[in-house]
């Protein structure tokens, strides 16, 4: 009566393959976005001699009162 998307447990054939195989493909594509995720964040910023220099003098203006 009903359908093999309904069934408990439906029978592992070329129709139901994304039934058993989507929630693991879901999982690796969860993950695989984290982990590219994780390492874009700890990447490191390169900052060249300029920007270091004025982010020195923005620090030591906010310290002295400036």
């Amino acid at each position: 009566r009903y359908g093999d998307f309904v069934l408990y447990r439906p029978q592992f054939k070329s129709n139901t393959y994304l039934l058993w195989l989507g929630p693991f493909l879901l999982l690796l594509l969860v993950l695989y976005l984290l982990v590219r995720r994780l390492r874009a964040a700890n990447k490191p910023v390169d900052v060249d001699a300029a920007a270091m220099a004025e982010a020195k003098q923005l620090l030591e203006e906010k310290e002295t009162g400036k």
